[in-house]
């Protein structure tokens, strides 16, 4: 059976995230049901898989999200050693020509900040980033994050006189 086109996603690559897992693209599970993870790296790679498939990127800032909450405790294991991934949302896509693109967020990387407001970590960080730091930034301003790559800190920001509010539009966002 032939693979769907991989279309606006970009390819994400378990290389991308700094480990050596099985390579794959949003559209390899959508070619049929998921079979059984023969190892913890697969079930890994299927989780992400699953993730980047099933949950909406984040408006306006064009990104998926997880944190290791969202793996069964085999795979989140691995997930921890390979992705060092942990209580913190990481980034696992980034859309093409979005906010998060401008900004220079990448597969890998564990947000912080985004405009002075702490990103919390747990269970209910996604709930938290939507609904209470999201709204409280200003779009049509400068956008910084704070993010962890290769396990230092750094600052992102939006190249100036960047409106941001076209961003937010190309996701159905009202300005």
């Amino acid at each position: 059976m032939k693979k769907p086109p991989l279309s606006s996603r970009k390819r994400i690559t378990a290389a991308a995230l700094g480990i050596g897992l099985i390579a794959f693209t949003a559209a390899d599970c959508l070619a049929g049901p998921r079979k059984q993870a023969a190892t913890p790296d697969e079930a890994v790679a299927q989780a992400i898989e699953e993730i980047v498939n099933t949950r909406e990127a984040i408006k306006p800032l064009g990104i998926v999200v997880a944190n290791i909450y969202d793996f069964d405790q085999v795979a989140a294991q691995v997930a921890r050693t390979e992705l060092s991934m942990n209580d913190r949302l990481q980034v696992i896509e980034v859309k093409p020509d979005s906010l998060a693109e401008k900004l220079g967020l990448m597969p890998g990387d564990q947000l912080i900040q985004l405009n002075s407001h702490y990103i919390s970590k747990g269970k209910k960080a996604l709930g938290q980033l939507e609904e209470r730091i999201l709204p409280a930034i200003n779009w049509n301003a400068e956008i910084v994050a704070t993010v962890i790559r290769d396990g230092y800190a750094q600052t992102l920001t939006t190249p100036s006189g960047n409106r941001i509010a076209d961003a937010g539009q190309a996701w159905g966002e009202e300005t």
